[in-house]
């Protein structure tokens, strides 16, 4: 009998992210997350009631703000 080896993406591996994997990436608080979500300052995208967010365009949102 064989099986199947199953991966299990680390936040690392994953395209999208969840809201506390995303506030990790970024280094902030989930609900500082979630409010400046919320205020449409940061790029996600809604799947029925879940946020996922690129890592990818949260990276490049992060590289384009200049202070």
């Amino acid at each position: 009998m064989t099986t199947a080896a199953t991966h299990h993406a680390t936040a690392e591996d994953r395209l999208c992210l969840n809201t506390d994997q995303a506030a990790a990436l970024l280094g902030i608080s989930k609900w500082l997350l979630l409010q400046e979500t919320n205020r449409g300052n940061v790029p996600h995208k809604r799947v029925g009631r879940r946020l996922l967010y690129s890592r990818q365009r949260l990276l490049e949102w992060l590289g384009g703000e200049q202070g």
